[in-house]
């Protein structure tokens, strides 16, 4: 490992305590403050949990390392302090579960029940968040190119998975006699904001989204460049990558839709950004990595002092 800061901090089993007990303190700040509700802030360090799990069991890092879980302790709280709703919440939560859910079943076309479950996650994150659909073409794309688990069987399960909360739903609407409220939630499929339109986005909420942008790009082109992944776990990275553009563009057309389609891009940034810090060890790259956490440490305290003044 390397004798430099980035690479001490990177293999430290200190690492991950300091990062949750900063992210907590903000996130008390938050919640105290009014910017933030506590059930949000449950739901997101739950979705921290699961992406600790995911980096444990699918090996993300060739040596123990706790980036992963860092890079989205810090990136989520960094989102949440300059935007905060129920929906992006959801749907960091449900991407992370769908990813801990989904990923076993590399290559696994007779993994059905694994489908299943994980597009239930995909599910219940429309009924918050109905576009989170668009994302279906690409997700079969990347099952059928990169996690080679797409059959006939699984195409199938996928779409039971995503249809299973809405029976819950129709039986709520049938015992309560609201039937035809049904049509309205699938309305909101095609409901989309105008293109490129980025004058209801806060100077804060840009800068937010050029930095994780930012560090998305630096970390693909270091993932790039670098060979010290096994077959499997690159062919995962490449899914990261292949989702955060996927997400890149669908926010770039659609900035009426930040909360949620950030909340979804720090889900696919941080396995690539913990990489990148886990991995590259030259001046350069220790000089970004402490460049990034004082940015992101400073940046989050403003925007949290900015939002409590407009609170």
């Amino acid at each position: 490992m390397s004798h430099l800061l980035q690479g001490k901090a990177a293999t430290s089993r200190l690492t991950l305590p300091l990062t949750i007990a900063y992210t907590a303190l903000v996130w008390l700040a938050m919640v105290s403050l009014g910017i933030t509700e506590w059930h949000e802030a449950a739901l997101v360090w739950l979705a921290a949990i699961l992406f600790t799990a995911l980096n444990n069991r699918e090996a993300l890092l060739p040596f123990y390392s706790q980036s992963i879980s860092c890079s989205f302790l810090m990136l989520s709280t960094l989102l949440f302090a300059t935007c905060s709703s129920l929906s992006a919440a959801i749907c960091a939560l449900g991407f992370s579960a769908f990813l801990l859910i989904l990923l076993p079943s590399y290559q696994d076309r007779r993994a059905p029940g694994t489908v299943y479950f994980a597009f239930i996650m995909l599910g219940v994150m429309s009924v918050y968040f109905i576009q989170v659909l668009c994302y279906l073409p690409f997700l079969w794309f990347v099952m059928r190119s990169k996690l080679m688990n797409l059959g006939s069987r699984s195409f199938f399960a996928s779409l039971l998975g995503i249809l299973t909360p809405y029976w819950f739903i129709l039986g709520y609407l049938a015992l309560t006699g609201n039937i035809m409220e049904l049509p309205s939630y699938f309305q909101r499929t095609v409901a989309f904001g105008p293109l490129l339109q980025y004058t209801s986005l806060s100077p804060w909420q840009l800068a937010t989204m050029g930095m994780t942008v930012i560090l998305g790009g630096v970390s693909i082109i270091y993932f790039h460049t670098s060979y010290a992944d096994k077959i499997r776990t690159r062919l995962l990275n490449e899914t990261f990558t292949f989702l955060f553009f996927v997400t890149v563009v669908f926010l770039a057309l659609q900035p009426g839709f930040y909360e949620e389609l950030m909340a979804i891009m720090v889900v696919f940034v941080s396995p690539l950004a913990g990489r990148l810090f886990a991995l590259s060890h030259t001046k350069l790259s220790n000089i970004f990595y402490i460049a990034s956490i004082a940015i992101y440490a400073i940046y989050t305290i403003l925007a949290l002092w900015m939002s409590s003044m407009s609170s």
